[in-house]
């Protein structure tokens, strides 16, 4: 089973926790997913050995850095850059958010937010959903394209509560 296909089994669950729980993962690429459900966000994880899952806290701000592409030492390095970026005075808007995603980093672009590594693995594109009471917001940005520049969209869509 492709791990793009997690996130279609989970949604319609009444419990996707406890759906994530009974998949059988062997095989499976590494994956992370954030599940909603009534008031809270509880993460799921896959590391393509062991199923995680870790309550979060709903008001609070979340990084994720890919299991695949780095190591828990530049994982840690990541998070500091973006508690840093948080405890930094400037608010979480989203030309903000933006900035942190194309800049952040020490200057070594194999570790930076925005990755370039020699051996050709680099992030392509940047993807950030804002959700709020008047809906979902998302602005996309084509890193192979950047004269294209940032498209934003309204998603109007209803989820169940879990979602």
């Amino acid at each position: 089973m492709s791990r793009g296909r997690i996130p279609l089994i989970l949604a319609p669950a009444p419990c996707p926790t406890t759906a994530f729980l009974a998949l059988d993962l062997a095989g499976v690429e590494p994956f992370t997913c954030i599940i909603r459900e009534e008031r809270s966000l509880t993460e799921v994880r896959w590391d393509g050995n062991e199923k995680h899952i870790h309550l979060l806290e709903p008001d609070k701000p979340y990084i994720w850095s890919s299991c695949t592409l780095y190591d828990p030492v530049v994982s840690a390095l990541r998070q500091c850059w973006f508690e840093d970026w948080i405890h930094g005075g400037e608010p979480a808007d989203p030309f903000s958010i933006r900035a942190f995603h194309l800049n952040a980093g020490s200057g070594d672009p194999a570790t930076s937010i925005r990755m370039s590594r020699p051996d050709g693995n680099a992030t392509v594109s940047i993807t950030a959903l804002c959700m709020g009471r008047q809906g979902c917001g998302m602005s996309y940005l084509d890193l192979q394209n950047p004269d294209a520049g940032w498209t934003d969209h309204r998603i109007d869509v209803s989820f169940p509560s879990h979602v």
